[in-house]
């Protein structure tokens, strides 16, 4: 089983909603040393190509820059993303086009994907990769 990964604000805010099944989780999770915390660095060179690549689309970036620690912590973590949000994953998708860097990550389409994908160890498959949605 990976590690979980956290962002410290995705951690307040969860903080504010979790139910105690969930607090146990997370609980037993920081307990077995299974949660690692990341700071994310927002000023990645491609983050300022992304403004600068799609200039004229101002709600796509927009869209993609209110869930843009999904992306970064991937980045830092090891290229996965799980996240049933097909808005920022199709952006995303359409993105790399003009941004390599975002065609490395590895996005399952479809929650039910992304379980069987987990369950096999989120191998480094090219059909799960970001770019393979533009094909």
């Amino acid at each position: 089983m990976r590690d979980h990964l956290f962002k410290d604000t995705t951690a307040e805010r969860w903080s504010r909603y979790i139910s105690w099944y969930a607090l146990n989780v997370v609980t037993w999770l920081h307990n077995q040393e299974r949660v690692k915390h990341y700071e994310i660095n927002r000023q990645q060179p491609w983050v300022k190509k992304m403004s600068e690549a799609f200039d004229n689309e101002q709600d796509r970036i927009r869209a993609v820059n209110k869930d843009l620690h999904l992306v970064l912590l991937a980045f830092e973590a090891d290229n996965r993303v799980v996240s049933n949000d097909q808005r920022l994953r199709n952006h995303l998708a359409y993105m790399t086009q003009k941004l390599d860097e975002l065609a490395t990550l590895l996005w399952p389409a479809s929650l039910h994907e992304s379980l069987d994908w987990l369950e096999k160890g989120a191998p480094d498959q090219p059909a799960f990769r970001l770019c393979a949605s533009t094909s």
